[in-house]
This record gives structure tokens, sequence and C-alpha cells, in this order.
């Protein structure tokens, strides 16, 4: 499942490259959202509702939530470094967690001055998960690509990515890891 995974997120990232470099090829502005001192903010929100026999429990339907801010600073024409932080909340029943990761990310954007820009990123979480029993903390680090069709200073993304996180529980005295191939979709906006 990793290695299929992997080869997905290749696959579709150069597909969006390949349709971003025929985009790019329009004449640029003089100033590019991705010089130096630029600022990209962006983020995607998420939710579901699920039911039936498969996500059901005593009747109760799984209700998700997640929201992930976004923001890069360019210190080079292309390159950019920032944050995320990202709230993941589940319910079910009575039970419920949530989850909090905040850390750095890097991207890079290439062919910046079109309306059509293919990006690569990645990035690394420090992770808090609440629930009922207490709070565990663990780590996550994702690399993904995609493209962001601009007009103007208005970003809309579509992004593919491979994430992997590592919670720590105490109480079973053990690491749970898993891996997660996420198909983004997002708003942002580009300061320059």
């Amino acid at each position: 499942m990793y290695i299929k995974s992997i080869f997905t997120t290749v696959i579709l990232t150069l597909f969006m490259f390949d349709v971003a470099i025929c985009e790019n090829t329009e004449d640029k502005d003089e100033r590019s959202p991705t010089d130096r001192g630029a600022v990209y903010i962006s983020g995607h929100i998420s939710g579901s509702n699920s039911g039936g026999d498969l996500y059901e429990v005593d009747g109760h339907h799984l209700e998700e939530f997640t929201v992930v801010p976004s923001v890069l600073y360019f210190v080079a024409s292309g390159l950019g470094f920032g944050a995320d932080i990202s709230l993941h909340h589940q319910k079910q029943g009575d039970f419920s967690f949530t989850t909090v990761g905040v850390g750095p990310k890097a991207g890079y954007f290439f062919g910046s001055g079109g309306t059509a820009i293919p990006f690569l990123t990645t990035g690394a979480h420090l992770l808090s998960m609440r629930d009922d029993f207490g709070t565990e903390t663990g780590f996550g680090f994702k690399f993904g690509g995609g493209l962001i069709l601009r007009s103007g200073n208005l970003a809309f993304s579509l992004g593919v990515s491979i994430a992997h996180q590592s919670i720590n529980f105490d109480d079973i005295d053990e690491t749970i890891t898993g891996e997660q191939l996420l198909i983004d979709i997002g708003i942002g906006g580009f300061l320059y």
C-alpha cells in the first residue's frame, strides 16, 4: 500500500507539472508572487459525517472535522519557508479525540509568473492527541506536490501528498504509526 501511494503521488504530481508548464508559456508579470519577500497564506477545511454498518457503532455516526492553515515566506525566488498548524477532531457517540499538530514547512514553486504554479512541499509536525483517557504525543511528516491556479493574488490549490504519523501511547507503552495518501483542495492568497 505504501509503495502504491508513493507511485500515485509521483504520477499525479508529474501530471500537474505538465499542465502548469504548458500554462506558464504566456506573458509574465514584472513581479512574481513567489519572488523573495512575498508571502503565501493558505489553508483547507474538511468535514464528514459517516454512517451505515461500516461506520456506525451502537447507532452513532462517525463525525470528523479538519482545518489546516499555513503560511510561507519566500526567502528566494520560488523557495519558501513557514509553518503549518493542523487541527483534527473526531467524534463517535460519547468518545471523541482531538489531534493538534504544529511545525515547520518548506516549499518550492516552479514557473511562478503564470496563472498555474506547480509546487513541491514538505513539513514536519509535533503532534498532541487528546481523548477521554488523556493526552498522547507524537511526530508526523508530509511530502507532496501540486498545482496552484491563481488570479491576481487569489489562489486555488490542488495537491497530493503522503503523510506519516507516529503517536506514543504511554498507558500501553507502545508507539503506533500510520500513513495517509492525501488529496488537498484549498484556497490561499499571495502578498507581494
